[in-house]
């Protein structure tokens, strides 16, 4: 028999090895995630350039996890490239790691998801992380994802009645409330990675608390010549929050106060809302030069002093009033409202780089109930549960005291729900607990 057939049949076969992992499986890699979860007790980010070269060396101790909480109920690993997904596998709680084999691949986005059990009086539901792979048939590749909370409870600044109010969903399951001693009308509440909440008051300053109940309080947030701090957000990569007045004083400092940095951007005032984008930059709603807007501002430019980025959106679509603002990569949403003459209520929808993209919703006919049609509001005030896929809003009743919540999905209103409590006076209905802060 002539050779070259066999040798031929040889080459393929050794050109074919590199395909197959130690699992046998043709056109995968072995990968081990290590988790870090914001609740480990030796907490980090992903590795380093450094880092990784050191942890090819066994002079070099692997970084430390830390056993996941008690309460996490399951874990979900999806790999997607291109936008498809490529894998998806459940895990048990229990480890600080995760392995499966996987397709391999170049330009991979690697997403694991940590499930919370409701009954956990924290606010957060998930803690969700990524990181970017290019994996190769047959490499074993351990990566670190750090884990930061991606969906929360709703967690309600009730102004009027002076209380911070916990519900797990829309349906206003396990309602808890928080009154903060000496501390009074709150503005708004952020999340930092690790779940816990930041209030912004009135009267009493910024506040940060572990949970409903008011666990670990820390009050002592810088707020000199601040006065009432209107907004808060948190950089939860970074780790820092930021907080402001009514005015255009925007303060950042460490999660647990340590250095500040002070910022006042020229032409902007009335601040309404904070958000911050995943560059770390802030979404700003409020007045620039004398008109209602939304700007763009990064604090790292300028040498750190900060300065506007962009082109302020203002006036346009902002018709009336510019609430509140929200930040969902890649958009930008502002609450466009106003109760007086032509009452106003609507959403709308930028690019990152303040292009106008649309607007939704319309104030309902249905005052005196907490029901309406799907994206018919009151007078939508504030964002709320931020960080979370649905959208939850904030929407008062000003003529008849039905304030409530509003949930939808998309801004044509899918999976449209509201919430609120109603009070009584015997048979007679009174309006609802809640009670926001109004603005005409």
């Amino acid at each position: 028999m002539n050779s070259r057939p066999r040798q031929l049949i040889l080459i393929l076969l050794l050109a074919a090895l590199p395909l197959w992992t130690c699992s046998g499986n043709m056109g995968t890699a072995h990968l081990t995630i290590e988790l870090g979860l914001p609740h480990h007790a030796t907490f980090q980010a992903a590795p380093t350039a450094f880092e990784r070269i050191c942890a090819l060396f066994p002079l070099f101790p692997k970084l430390a996890h830390a056993a996941p909480p008690a309460n996490i109920t399951g874990l979900k690993l999806k790999v997607a490239q291109g936008g498809a997904i490529t894998f998806e596998d459940s895990f048990s709680p229990g480890s600080s790691s995760i392995s499966a084999d996987v397709p391999a691949g170049s330009g991979l986005t690697v997403t694991v998801t940590a499930f919370i059990d409701p009954a956990d009086i924290g606010a957060v539901l998930e803690y969700a992380g990524s990181a970017n792979a290019n994996l190769s048939p047959g490499d074993e590749v351990t990566i670190s994802i750090r884990m930061m909370a991606s969906e929360t409870k709703i967690v309600i600044p009730d102004y009027g009645y002076s209380t911070i109010i916990q519900v797990d969903d829309i349906t206003g399951n396990n309602k808890l409330s928080l009154p903060v001693g000496g501390c009074y009308s709150p503005n708004d509440v952020a999340f930092d990675a690790a779940g816990r909440i930041y209030i912004a008051f009135s009267s009493g300053g910024l506040v940060r608390v572990d949970d409903i109940l008011g666990s670990n309080q820390i009050s002592s947030y810088d707020i000199t010549s601040m006065g009432s701090i209107r907004a808060v957000a948190v950089d939860r990569a970074a780790g820092f929050v930021y907080y402001a007045n009514a005015g255009n004083m925007i303060r950042r400092t460490t999660l647990t106060p340590g250095t500040y940095a002070t910022y006042a951007p020229s032409n902007l005032n009335q601040i309404s809302g904070l958000a911050v984008a995943d560059d770390g930059t802030l979404y700003i709603s409020g007045v620039y030069n004398s008109d209602d807007a939304v700007v763009h501002f990064d604090p790292e430019a300028n040498s750190g002093a900060g300065e506007v980025i962009d082109t302020p959106y203002t006036g346009g679509m902002i018709t009336r009033r510019a609430i509140h603002v929200k930040f969902n990569d890649p958009y930008v949403y502002v609450i466009n409202t106003s109760y007086i003459s032509t009452p106003v209520g609507e959403i709308l929808k930028f690019s990152k780089n303040l292009q106008f993209i649309e607007k939704t919703g319309a104030v309902t006919s249905s005052m005196g109930s907490i029901e309406s049609a799907p994206m018919e509001f009151f007078h939508p005030v504030h964002f709320v549960a931020v960080l979370n896929r649905k959208f939850t809003i904030m929407d008062t009743d000003t003529s008849s005291s039905y304030d409530r919540i509003v949930s939808f999905g998309n801004l044509e209103g899918s999976d449209w729900s509201a919430y609120a409590e109603y009070q009584y006076s015997g048979s007679s209905t009174m309006g609802t607990y809640f009670s926001f802060y109004s603005f005409s």
